[in-house]
């Protein structure tokens, strides 16, 4: 958790560890055992996101090799940042991608997946 301002990161450090305990003293600094699950979230967090932005950034790396001949690694960041993530169900939905290719569909299976993957649901369209 990050924040401008130092009281707000502390009081969401403890609204992370103690979501469900009214009571918590929000002000307290959070302990430091407590830290290994706020990582945990972060990296849950990032999964999602990383999730639902990676259609777009395969439409921008397609816009990029066809201006620039060369493509982006913000996929691949995306990529880790879902593996990481340790995510249960992942469900992404690349229909009306225009520049999701079979050797794209290619690389993102063989991508190392999150560990504890249970389902994956990939939208896409048929040609």
């Amino acid at each position: 958790a990050q924040s401008s301002v130092p009281e707000d990161r502390v009081r969401i450090l403890n609204r992370m560890m103690h979501p469900d305990d009214q009571d918590a003293d929000l002000d307290a600094m959070p302990d430091e055992s407590d830290l290994p699950a706020v990582k945990k979230l972060n990296r849950e967090l990032r999964a999602r996101f990383a999730a639902g932005v990676l259609r777009r950034a395969i439409d921008q790396q397609g816009y990029l090799e066809a201006r620039l001949g060369s493509g982006s690694k913000r996929v691949v960041e995306l990529m880790d940042a879902l593996a990481a993530g340790e995510l249960q169900e992942l469900h992404l939905d690349f229909r009306g991608c225009r520049n999701f290719t079979n050797s794209i569909a290619s690389s993102l299976l063989m991508h190392k997946m999150p560990s504890g993957l249970r389902e994956l649901v990939v939208g896409v369209d048929a040609h």
